[in-house]
């Protein structure tokens, strides 16, 4: 049997013996889709998932096959700051440049960039403070040694309705699934922001054609799969579905837009 580990959480999951197959995800409801597929036994391929990040740009230029997924990121304070809007908090940095600090997980993830964006639209700035990991972000913004952090929405979710952080607006242009009463960032003080976790199915540049016909077909069928479906949705993924085409285009656009961002961050203000 082939052990899989899938996330932080290394779940060992048994998958029936072919040693020409070899999947590698970074998520379990990737996993999931997966293991719906029905696939028979053919040519040597890896499948790999592929995210939004900085340090992803390498992976998107090597592989390719499908966009399943996108996640909301929601934008929260700590309870004790006086905002209670985006349109506060961007008039806020504005009367106290770089009196706040932000706080997101790892260099170049997509939480630090969603909040460089925002920086970057809203004309303000901000101090950042970057964490090996999301679950110190939230300790500290909730011990108020931060005040703002970016997070996909269904991961603070808890600490909202705990009364704990603060939620603001959720970044997306349409309200996130898991949190439809929340605003989107564009809706509640800036205009045009519209960024989210993506999650993309890849396969190696160079796998035959035929070969991806048909993963692309048997993943647009499994995520109309309830099963699929309600796993994927519970944990704050918005089900998407594409062609490789699309994706091609749509990765070459985020590289671009991200590029953007990132040569005008202003890095000496990170921590």
């Amino acid at each position: 049997m082939v052990e899989a580990f899938f996330g932080l959480q290394q779940e060992p999951f048994s998958i029936a013996p072919d040693p020409r197959f070899l999947f590698m995800s970074a998520k379990h409801s990737e996993a999931l889709v997966l293991l719906n597929l029905g696939l028979t036994r053919g040519a040597s391929f890896v499948l790999l998932t592929g995210e939004i990040g900085a340090g992803k740009t390498t992976v998107w230029r090597r592989f390719l096959e499908q966009l399943p997924s996108n996640v909301d990121v929601a934008s929260v304070v700590n309870p004790k700051l006086d905002v209670n809007s985006v349109s506060d908090l961007i008039a806020l940095a504005k009367r106290k440049p770089d009196a706040l600090s932000y706080g997101a997980s790892g260099v170049g993830s997509g939480p630090h960039l969603a909040t460089e964006l925002f920086k970057q639209m809203a004309g303000i700035k901000m101090t950042g403070v970057l964490y090996p990991g999301s679950a110190q972000t939230t300790t500290d913004l909730i011990a108020g040694r931060i005040q703002v952090m970016f997070a996909p929405a269904s991961s603070v979710l808890g600490f909202i309705k705990a009364g704990t952080v603060k939620p603001l607006a959720t970044s997306q242009a349409k309200r996130a699934s898991v949190a439809p009463d929340l605003p989107t960032v564009a809706e509640s003080g800036l205009p045009g922001f519209d960024t989210g976790l993506w999650f993309g199915m890849l396969a190696p540049a160079g796998t035959p054609a035929p070969v991806i016909k048909r993963l692309s077909k048997a993943i647009n069928d499994s995520l109309k799969d309830p099963g699929v479906l309600n796993a994927l949705k519970t944990q704050g993924f918005d089900p998407l579905g594409s062609s490789p085409d699309d994706f091609a285009r749509y990765i070459k656009s985020e590289t671009e837009r991200w590029a953007r961002v990132i040569h005008s961050m202003d890095t000496s203000q990170a921590k």
